[in-house]
């Protein structure tokens, strides 16, 4: 998936996916100077964003809303997450590993976000590309871990195979416990992803590549 309708039908909003050949969506490129300066660790740390380039320390999930302020997502094979209010007035993202993911990254943004008076039905996600079950071969021990953490939960669906893990299962259920159940989530996975030409469509660390980053998400307020 490199776009979203539920996103792009959001009146004024901007926003759009990168990959291996264009880490910044194109029409988003101008914007890519005034992104919110940060690093992202794994954790559950969360930002409010209020101005441009701003300095967000060490985060992993952000939101505003401030227009104009671009808020992104940067994943090697993690799972970005976008987030947006359908009259577009505010937005929000997760990078979302498995640590993420485990520690309850999206919980502790909707926290934030639901202490502002937040509703989950007013809000929409997409997932973006990611490392998917098909590739994701954990520890024995780390699958066995979720398949515990998610005991209420078929354990086929979690860990759909052994020692594999499905992150975008993972991603869905976390939305969905918030109260958000619109979500895009039918997104290609960065490690065995490839074009007509033969060509790997993404970067990803687990692949090897020298610099695996790449700018998988980004959103913009009107």
């Amino acid at each position: 998936m490199h776009s979203s309708p539920l996103l792009t039908n959001i009146p004024g909003l901007r926003t759009g996916f990168g990959n291996n050949r264009e880490l910044v969506p194109s029409s988003l490129c101008t914007h890519w100077d005034t992104v919110p300066v940060k690093i992202q660790v794994h954790g559950t740390s969360v930002v409010e964003v209020t101005e441009k380039n701003q300095q967000c320390g060490d985060a992993d999930a952000f939101f505003t809303s401030v227009p104009g302020i671009p808020l992104t997502v940067i994943t090697a094979d993690c799972v970005p997450i976008l987030l947006a209010r359908r009259d577009g007035k505010m937005i929000a993202v997760a990078h979302a590993g498995w640590r993420g993911m485990k520690d309850g990254v999206l919980a502790a943004l909707w926290q934030q976000l639901q202490a502002r008076g937040e509703r989950p039905e007013d809000w929409v996600a997409a997932i973006g590309a990611h490392i998917r079950a098909c590739c994701f071969e954990v520890s024995e021990e780390l699958a066995n871990d979720f398949v515990q953490q998610y005991s209420d939960l078929d354990a086929t669906l979690v860990r759909p195979s052994h020692r594999h893990l499905d992150l975008n299962f993972l991603a869905r259920v976390a939305l969905k416990q918030i109260g958000i159940t619109e979500i895009d989530h039918h997104s290609a996975c960065t490690l065995c992803s490839k074009n007509q030409d033969g060509k790997y469509v993404f970067r990803s660390y687990r692949r090897g590549d020298r610099n695996s980053f790449q700018h998988s998400g980004m959103l913009i307020l009107p």
